[in-house]
């Protein structure tokens, strides 16, 4: 039982189509787990190669294998998904300033903006591009923070709070005055008021 659990609860984390594998931390796993229990399910997962250590603390899971886990247990990976969300939103918030701790799960955070994009959750992308922005910024991954402000000035008009689309919009304008000189020149445009930053 717990075997199933642990490759639904891997299966959920966000890596992005072009990373190679899912990775998920061992603690938000482990929520609500006996020790014991856990680490035989975890170490009998990795006998069968059904997941691989990365790491000491982090176990991946392949995306062929993800697949098949969420044609095979659907309702049990959509409930693992909803808590794997609300797991990486409140950790990207409370780990906003910290980027190391935010470059240990990037591929999970940035796999959730498109997972919210793909779902055209707005709102929600927003607020996590809100607490990643700095940590794009700083680190110097434009191309990152560009494709999904795009994404959310794109879809403006959806978003269900006004003042989260006035922020998107200064943010798109303040991203694109800071960015570092690039080989060609970056353009967002923002339909909804006719206004385009170059």
């Amino acid at each position: 039982m717990i075997c199933s659990k642990l490759l639904s609860l891997c299966d959920c984390w966000f890596g992005s189509p072009v990373f190679p594998a899912l990775e998920a931390p061992l603690g938000p796993l482990r929520v609500g787990e006996r020790n014991l229990d856990f680490f035989e399910a975890k170490d009998k997962l990795i006998a069968l190669g059904l997941v691989d250590p990365v790491g000491p603390d982090r176990l991946s899971l392949h995306p062929v294998l993800g697949l098949g886990v969420q044609n095979a247990e659907p309702q049990a990976v959509e409930s693992e998904r909803q808590r794997t969300t609300m797991w990486l939103l409140d950790y990207a918030h409370s780990h906003q300033d910290d980027y190391d701790a935010l470059e240990r799960e990037r591929a999970n955070l940035l796999g959730l903006l498109d997972w919210f994009a793909d779902e055209r959750r707005w709102d929600e992308m927003v607020t996590l591009m809100r607490d990643l922005f700095n940590y794009l910024r700083v680190r110097g991954q434009w191309e990152e923070a560009f494709q999904r402000l795009q994404i959310i000035l794109d879809a403006v008009e959806e978003l269900t709070n006004v003042w989260i689309g006035g922020g998107s919009i200064s943010t798109g304008g303040l991203c694109t005055c800071c960015e570092p000189a690039m080989n060609r020149p970056r353009q967002i445009s923002i339909r909804r008021t006719g206004c385009s930053t170059t």
